[in-house]
């Protein structure tokens, strides 16, 4: 049911062969499996006594509930470990509920629309400031918004939100540029890269940690060739390089494609 509706959301914000060898960029962590139930997900799943405060006329979608919504992946896990940590949530609000018979109904456009403005008040009564994500014809959308685990825990906490989606906010993302390997890969917001290198007058390539970039971005998919910042000529499998990436050429000579033609792994030397 979500991956239908993530299917028709438009975002408003924002292996390649070379030399015979498949080029990847690499993450440090395995992405875990989806999760089918609500709240299933170990991972948004600490409980709290409190009850959170409603804004008048919306006790009717924003009813309390123990348990938190679905959410997939590390991130979930380490947002409530970090409850102070400013993130960026996708809040998806429910499209169906139960009746007392246990029968499914799918919500009218005036139920989601009176939903989605219940939670936009919700999150700005805590001063917070949401933002809509345009999902679909309808015009029924739902929120984006920059908040940490502490100040959105009671809007999560409502019958009105059915998912969630995690990414680094803005300032975050850039602070994945300065990890180390060994901080990027046990941060779950963060991408290790990875990508093949040739030094000069090297006559193979090697496969090396290039730096640390922000999760789950959206990059080109053509093959990149560049210089890097240690002198050496670098191919990445697309356009998520790190920092510091393009350098400037140490010699004036181009570093592109042609340069891995012909060059096997050192490893296999």
């Amino acid at each position: 049911m979500r991956q239908q509706r993530m299917k028709q959301g438009v975002r408003r914000a924002g292996a390649a062969l070379a030399g015979g060898f498949l080029l990847a960029l690499a993450c440090g962590k395995a992405e875990p499996a989806a999760t089918d139930g609500l709240g299933q997900d170990d991972a948004l799943q600490t409980a709290t006594s409190e009850t959170p405060s409603v804004v008048s006329g919306c006790e009717d979608v924003l009813q309390p509930r123990a348990e938190l919504p679905r959410c997939d992946g590390d991130t979930c896990s380490q947002v409530q470990r970090e409850t102070e940590r400013v993130v960026h949530w996708l809040l998806v609000l429910k499209i169906y509920e139960r009746n007392a018979a246990g029968q499914e109904r799918e919500l009218s456009l005036a139920e989601r629309a009176h939903e989605r403005d219940c939670v936009f008040l919700q999150l700005q009564s805590e001063g917070l400031a949401p933002e809509h994500y345009v999902l679909d014809a309808a015009g029924i959308d739902d929120i984006v918004i920059d908040a940490s685990f502490a100040q959105i825990e009671s809007v999560l906490r409502t019958s009105a939100i059915s998912d969630v989606e995690l990414s680094c906010a803005e300032a975050d993302c850039r602070r994945c540029e300065t990890l180390s390997e060994q901080e990027c890969t046990a941060d779950a917001f963060c991408e290790a890269v990875y990508g093949a290198r040739i030094e000069g007058g090297a006559t193979c390539i090697g496969y090396d940690y290039a730096g640390c970039y922000r999760g789950r971005a959206t990059c080109t998919t053509s093959v990149v060739a560049v210089w890097g910042p240690d002198g050496a000529c670098w191919q990445f499998s697309n356009g998520c390089i790190p920092r510091r990436f393009p350098a400037a050429s140490p010699d004036g000579t181009l570093c592109g494609y042609a340069n891995f033609d012909g060059l096997s792994s050192c490893e296999i030397r």
